[in-house]
């Protein structure tokens, strides 16, 4: 990666991507709360998938990793290789949080 600094120009769009990040974090928790067929969690997995690819692509590593995580969790249960842990998710939103307040 290079050294030279962002235009102005993509660091208005890195700022507003950060500036947006909790409300849809916020919205993805809410979905969270109402996983109750296989349509849902499907839904669920597509918002957390795509949240983790631009969190990454804007930047936010840490905060990429543990959405990927999420992600993996949630298609391993979408495919049927398991149900969702209540304690695995909620560790891995436990380390979703901590990287929102690392931004």
């Amino acid at each position: 990666m290079s050294d030279r600094p962002l235009s102005p120009a993509v660091q208005r769009l890195i700022d507003k991507y950060r500036e947006a990040l909790p409300s849809r974090l916020q919205e993805l928790r809410q979905q969270a709360t109402s996983l109750d067929d296989s349509e849902s969690l499907h839904a669920y997995e597509r918002e957390v998938h795509k949240l983790a690819g631009s969190s990454g692509s804007y930047g936010f590593r840490t905060l990429s990793e543990a959405l990927r995580d999420l992600d993996r969790l949630l298609r391993d249960c979408h495919a049927g290789d398991t149900d969702l842990d209540p304690a695995a998710h909620q560790a891995l939103w436990e380390r979703i949080d901590q990287a929102a307040t690392q931004l």
